[in-house]
């Protein structure tokens, strides 16, 4: 704005006003603005935005009957104090690097950026085979610098948070299908009554042996434990599996680094600790940490390996070792069933099957929780939408706004190479292969900054039950780059019919 009113700014000059009084125009003007469209931001994010993950959490979390979104006044005040802040600095720098020059010179139009010789100009073979228009491009990226910097910021910041709308949702939506398809194998869990006598766990045994749906089964003993570390101030509620049969038990469970994919196996001095229970209490393999119940009854243990988990905080011990550190046998109260080979288990025949067993006491078939956490998760898709949404308008306006200055900032040399005989479409092409270009920059930088960005999402936004996935896939780093392109590619077709208008007369005056 300032560059647009430099000759309004160089004739109150003349005319006597002082440095302050100019000024105070586009700050007034800047700060009313800034103000109306932060009062209005504060209110409209204070209510949609929180209300929105809220609603999305009441999914998770039963007990959270009523929500409310009170506006908070602090929030409010540090987010308008830095918007007024930083739009009021760039107002003032902006008024004071032109009020630096003479009247004389502020009535005229500012003089365009000097050209200088490129580095790979000096790569003369390489410069000759590049087309002409490329070749201005380039000259132009070396005239306007700011401006190339302030567009490539702009596309490299929204393709980063359109990786990590994308990522999210990857990381997401995948952990179900590898929590119970790639680690956990078994296809129904049984639960045994504690007050069920011999005979009628040994009329259990035999109906899982004769069961032809039924491949093979591991019954082990699963309680729950606090766990606490040194690196931890708070304790970690989590399932302790013991298994007595660890060899059996890698037909059921897949013990598996995640990055490595390396093989992690048990032995009876050490425990199994799941990524994401490491990760809070951070352990790593070989460190030491404390299990009670309550408080009561600690153990010290060791962490043998740490694997590929993300559905709840778990514990793996061989059953030799839960008898050394408590000096008795567990009793087994679970069982984990396989389906016979091309055999598909109902999960409601088979749940009414069992449990009119004295020896059972619950069913669950993996499915149907499966389903159940897609569901749930399911829920979070809606946060990564509007991240999409909001990185999406980002890309759209930060475009369109610069090349808009763009083209105000080069009116008159874009109506001379109308004069020299360049078509409308030639002139479209002129400004296309600069945004292009620069857009296919900034989405490379975006891409590979986004990576690192979503990771920081992904683990701030864990719930403490699930650990997300941290990969994201090929298809998402494509869709964020085709999204950013695409709005590119809009803003060129509404800047053509913009370029269509420029007057070549008009433009061409001279101001002396």
């Amino acid at each position: 704005m300032v560059d647009e009113e430099r000759t309004q700014i160089g004739t109150l000059k003349a005319l006597g006003y002082g440095k302050g009084t100019i000024i105070s125009k586009y700050i007034v003007y800047a700060f009313i603005a800034t103000l109306a469209g932060s009062v209005i931001g504060c209110i409209a994010g204070s209510i949609s935005l929180p209300l929105i993950i809220i609603n999305v959490y009441k999914l998770l979390y039963d007990n959270l009957q009523y929500v409310l979104v009170p506006l908070n006044r602090d929030h409010c005040i540090v987010a308008t104090l830095l918007s007024l802040g930083c739009i009021l600095i760039a107002t003032l720098a902006s008024c004071l690097k032109s009020l630096m020059e003479v009247p004389a010179n502020l009535m005229r139009p500012a003089s365009p950026g000097k050209a200088r010789k490129l580095l790979l100009e000096r790569i003369r073979p390489l410069w000759h085979i590049i087309p002409f228009g490329w070749k201005n491009a380039f000259r132009n990226f070396v005239r306007y610098k700011k401006r190339l910097f302030m567009t490539l910021f702009g596309i490299f910041g929204s393709t980063a948070l359109l990786l990590v709308g994308f990522g999210l949702q990857d990381a997401i939506n995948s952990i179900v299908d590898r929590q119970y398809g790639q680690i956990h194998l078994y296809d129904e869990t049984l639960t045994i009554n504690p007050d069920a006598t011999e005979a009628d766990t040994e009329l259990l045994y035999s109906t899982l042996d004769s069961d032809e749906a039924v491949g093979e089964y591991i019954s082990l003993y699963l309680t729950s434990t606090d766990a606490e570390s040194e690196s931890y101030s708070g304790t970690v509620s989590c399932y302790v599996y013991v298994i007595p049969d660890t060899e059996l038990f890698k037909d059921f469970v897949i013990f598996a680094e995640r990055e490595s994919g390396q093989s992690v196996y048990m032995d009876d001095e050490t425990v199994i600790l799941a990524e994401k229970t490491a990760d809070k209490l951070g352990l790593e393999a070989g460190d030491t940490f404390i299990i009670s119940n309550d408080g009561e009854d600690q153990r010290t243990i060791t962490v043998g390996g740490i694997v590929e988990n993300y559905v709840y905080h778990n514990i793996f011990m061989s059953q030799t070792l839960y008898e050394e550190l408590y000096g008795e046998v567990p009793e087994a109260n679970q069982i984990l069933i396989n389906a016979a080979d091309d055999t598909e288990l109902s999960a409601d025949e088979f749940g009414e099957k069992y449990l009119q067993l004295e020896a059972v006491s619950g069913v669950t078939n993996i499915a149907s929780q499966k389903e159940y956490f897609d569901d749930m998760l399911s829920s979070l898709d809606t946060i990564t939408f509007v991240l999409i949404i909001c990185a999406g308008a980002l890309t759209f306006i930060v475009l369109f706004n610069l090349t808009n200055i763009n083209i105000s900032e080069r009116r008159r040399e874009l109506a001379t190479l109308k004069v020299l005989g360049f078509y409308d479409i030639e002139l479209s092409q002129y400004i296309y292969r600069e945004n292009l270009m620069i857009t296919v920059l900034g989405i490379a930088i975006g891409l590979f900054f986004g990576r690192y960005l979503n990771n920081f999402v992904v683990t701030t936004v864990e719930v403490d039950l699930v650990m997300f996935a941290r990969e994201i896939y090929v298809s998402s780093y494509v869709i964020s780059a085709v999204i950013a392109f695409a709005f590119a590619v809009i803003v060129n077709i509404i800047v053509h019919f913009k370029l269509k208008k420029i007057d070549m007369a008009t433009s061409l005056k001279s101001v002396e």
